[in-house]
């Protein structure tokens, strides 16, 4: 009697559990791990084996979308390509640069500095007079006016290009170190910084090449077979390091300051940069192809396989078909799910623990001797 009333008890506490009588049940051993993984495969088989269609389905899916790469490996055939040898460019050159400043206040193309200093003053004006005197100025269809404009410091100068007109108007800028305000001698170490606007000018002005200076990568985010950009011999517009004019007044203002701090004229001293040769490889176009589609696939060929899985847990969940307890007889596992479960919750609601106990007692005593 004390064991009814402790199990009513229970069941009137937790009315969605099944409680059974442990002496009903002659328990000897615990399953072994190998024997719930086989009862879950079965089930798992049983309710792929009363679902032909879906499971089909599941199957075909995936070979459906593999097949594609196939299609796609058989028709996209690799491609043998030859070296690449790039010729030299003169640094000051303005041939790649002429659509950007084509854009630009040719006729009063201004150059900003800081700090104010009248040596400062000097260098840069001698700096922009040698980079406009290149023979490459008259593909222009008006001359190039020029002026130089100065800032007291660094925080004044980094404010220009806050306002979208100075990005035709003012070309670049050159940054030293505050401490030269008023400087009359130059320092044996000296260093500088060159400001151009955050966006390449050929991405500003015909939305072409990188939306930034990509100062933050060593490598592409995705790295492809080849030469970068292979048909361009200043090495492209991401980002344009010459199309953009950087390379050359980068050169015009080193060879500005090194011609003053070791007393030799170096102005005209020829400099040219190349790009690298690139050896014959075989170029396979399948293969960057599949670098963005192949996930896409593997998504969509378990695509309903994860549905449909889904779909059967909420409905697990949904109705309950998981209120059960697994009891070990004699090794084997049955799991003793109470399908008597609306009696059992209307006798548990009405209050009558004990013959609810009764209901669960006899179902799961019945199930004990079907094994």
């Amino acid at each position: 009697m004390r064991k009814i009333l402790k199990l009513a008890s229970k069941a009137t506490r937790y009315p969605n559990f099944l409680f059974i009588d442990p002496m009903a049940i002659p328990i000897t051993r615990n399953a072994s791990a190998f024997a719930k993984l086989r009862l879950l495969m079965w089930k798992n088989f049983l309710q792929q084996w009363r679902h032909k269609w879906r499971t089909l389905i599941e199957v075909i899916l995936p070979v459906l979308t593999m097949s594609l790469v196939l299609i796609m490996r058989m028709q996209i055939q690799p491609r043998n390509r030859d070296e690449f040898l790039y010729p030299p460019i003169a640094v000051g050159s303005f041939n790649y640069s002429r659509s950007i400043l084509l854009r630009m206040e040719l006729g009063n193309l201004t150059f900003a500095y800081s700090p104010t200093s009248p040596l400062l003053e000097e260098v840069i004006h001698s700096s922009v007079a040698s980079l406009v005197s290149s023979d490459d100025t008259g593909i222009f269809p008006s001359s190039m006016e020029t002026k130089v404009i100065s800032y007291n410091n660094s925080q004044q100068l980094n404010t220009l290009y806050m306002e979208e007109e100075n990005t035709r108007l003012v070309l670049a800028a050159i940054q030293f170190d505050d401490f030269l305000l008023g400087a009359t001698e130059l320092p044996k170490d000296i260093s500088y910084s060159i400001r151009f606007p955050a966006r390449p000018r050929a991405h500003s002005f015909y939305g072409m090449g990188a939306p930034s200076w990509r100062t933050d990568l060593l490598f592409p985010v995705f790295e492809r077979m080849g030469p970068r950009e292979p048909s361009d011999e200043d090495g492209g517009n991401n980002p344009g390091y010459i199309s953009e004019l950087f390379i050359a007044l980068q050169h015009s203002v080193s060879m500005e300051l090194v011609s003053r701090l070791t007393d030799v004229d170096l102005r005209e001293y020829p400099i040219s940069v190349q790009r690298f040769p690139h050896p014959a490889y075989s170029h396979d176009f399948a293969t960057e192809i599949l670098q963005h589609v192949l996930p896409a696939l593997f998504l969509i060929s378990f695509s309903y396989t994860v549905i449909n899985l889904v779909k059967s847990i909420t409905l697990e969940k949904e109705m309950q078909l998981k209120n059960h307890k697994a009891v070990f007889v004699e090794g084997r596992v049955s799991l003793c799910v109470d399908l008597n479960t609306l009696d059992y919750e209307r006798e548990i609601k009405y209050g009558d623990a004990a013959k609810a106990i009764n209901i669960s007692h006899q179902f799961t005593t019945q199930e004990h001797k079907k094994l």
